[in-house]
């Protein structure tokens, strides 16, 4: 008998031990995130490329990848891992017995990450990007398509995403389908007042520029003590200041009238999380009956071992954090119509965060068919490393 503390004792410490070791990102995301936010989209690619991580974290390696690749002008090889996102996604939607019994014995890092409802609709935001700058309008409507479904399913969440619909409608109008067009035109009308674009003219041609700006906060860990013996952890975004960006198009030095659209997606993804907080809620309290019948257990046959398991139930309690951090703190649109004889023009874009106010300056060499649609996108980062994030 004497042997059974000891025993008791290393088995519970070892658990705990291996579980908190897996309440962290892994080491290959944080870096290539940290190489990507200093500028370093190249060297971010390169740590990506062929990286592993475990089950439970491989949705975030694919989106990670896919946007990296994306800033890169890498769009075919960010498409393929978005694609697998998806497929991933599905998989992850019939989430496994096993997971869910785990994450009431540990915490909510044991579970796969399945992204946030805002994480899936941003999955075809970039998609819908990537497509159009390869000028495959039909892919960009199926993307749209599928943005479309959730909005339908989820719209009390992500009906302030306002660029996405935008994105969508832009989709839809490229591939031809001006119905589908119409009605996501009409809805962005009925929520900001923004006026359905004139078709295409032949003496003009039509200038859509994405700017990706900053990058979106993390999530942090909040805990709340009901007592000496139990805990709750819980995630949140924390609030920041990041004020929209200021974008001005030129053309031979004459300001061109523009349409600009701007979604910030930190309240969005605040809204996803606050969404999923009751299961969160519902999934804490019966961790905490289970963990508590355990060390009752524990203690019935040994106090020593049940007041330790009970320490150890309360430092394993964490929040997990896990979230897409390379999305950008704001996403905006400008679009303007440019007059024919005019190959090419100036985008001036006016970025702030809480550190710093910067400018950058980008020239854009316009399709030169008349009537033709010409997509660019710009990423940048933020304070220092203000450079276009497609800087080596």
């Amino acid at each position: 008998m004497r042997f059974q503390r000891p025993g008791r004792l290393c088995a519970l410490v070892t658990v705990c031990g291996l579980a908190l070791q897996a309440c962290s990102t892994p080491g290959v995301l944080v870096t290539a995130r940290e190489q990507f936010k200093q500028g370093s989209t190249t060297a971010a690619v390169q740590t990506l490329s062929g990286a592993e991580v475990s089950a439970r974290d491989q949705l975030l390696l694919l989106m990670d990848t896919a946007l990296v690749a994306q800033a890169a002008e890498q769009y075919n090889e960010s498409i393929v891992a978005f694609e697998q996102a998806y497929t991933l996604i599905d998989e992850l939607d019939f989430i496994s017995v096993r997971d869910q019994s785990t994450a009431l014995f540990l915490n909510d890092w044991a579970i796969r990450y399945g992204g946030e409802i805002s994480e899936r609709l941003w999955i075809h935001t970039f998609q819908m990007i990537n497509y159009l700058m390869l000028n495959r309008p039909d892919g960009a409507a199926v993307e749209a398509r599928r943005a479309v479904n959730l909005f339908d399913k989820h719209g009390d969440v992500l009906n302030e995403d306002v660029l996405t619909r935008y994105l969508m409608a832009l989709s839809f109008e490229s591939a031809g389908q001006f119905d589908s067009a119409n009605v996501e035109y009409r809805k962005l009308n009925e929520q900001l007042g923004i006026d359905p674009p004139a078709r295409r003219s032949k003496a003009t041609r039509d200038l859509v520029v994405l700017v990706a700006s900053g990058f979106i906060e993390p999530k942090l860990a909040g805990d709340l003590i009901l007592d000496i013996n139990a805990r709750i952890s819980f995630p949140f975004y924390p609030e920041s200041y990041k004020r929209e960006p200021g974008i001005t198009v030129f053309a031979n030095a004459q300001v061109l009238d523009t349409q600009l659209v701007h979604t910030r997606l930190l309240p969005i993804a605040r809204s996803a999380l606050a969404k999923r907080g009751k299961s969160v809620a519902a999934r804490h309290a019966l961790r905490l009956v289970a963990k508590n019948q355990i060390a009752n257990q524990l203690e019935d046959q040994d106090a020593l071992v049940g007041g330790i398991a009970r320490l150890l139930f309360l430092v394993l309690e964490q929040a997990d954090t896990r979230s897409w951090e390379t999305l950008p703190a704001w996403l905006s649109l400008v679009r303007a119509e440019v007059p024919t004889g005019i190959d090419s023009v100036n985008v001036q874009i006016n970025s702030a965060d809480a550190l710093s106010v910067t400018d950058h300056s980008r020239t854009i060499v316009l399709n030169s068919k008349p009537g033709s649609l010409t997509v660019d996108m710009i990423r940048l980062g933020v304070g220092r490393f203000d450079q276009q994030v497609v800087s080596p």
